[in-house]
């Protein structure tokens, strides 16, 4: 189990649940927009809450090990989220051959400001 600083707030999660967000922020993100991730944590009163976080680029988290100790099914209690980014669909460079046979024309008559 780990416990994350998030936006000055401190929250328990699974150890693998940190790892992901730690990955993902550090590997994913920082050409991408952001994006909101369900996080299983910890409360309190020992139940399991989905927390939401958006993630971008600026996003800073803390990550220390806990105390609190980790059931043997860790990682059912505790899955880690899904991970998508959203971004520009791979765009592939035009060759010149491919611009030259391009229709560039514009079949509007325009009048200038012109008397006709």
């Amino acid at each position: 189990m780990k416990q994350i600083s998030y936006n000055g707030e401190m929250f328990i999660t699974g150890t693998e649940t940190s790892d992901a967000l730690v990955l993902f922020v550090t590997h994913a993100m920082p050409m991408e927009t952001p994006v909101a991730i369900e996080v299983p944590v910890l409360e309190p009163n020992n139940e399991i809450a989905l927390h939401t976080l958006v993630l971008s680029a600026s996003t800073q988290l803390h990550v220390t090990e806990t105390e609190v100790v980790a059931s043997e099914n860790e990682l059912e209690q505790f899955p880690i989220p899904l991970l998508l980014t959203v971004g520009i669909k791979d765009v592939q460079p035009l060759s010149a051959a491919d611009v030259a046979s391009m229709d560039d024309s514009v079949g509007l008559d325009l009048d200038f400001g012109r008397n006709a």
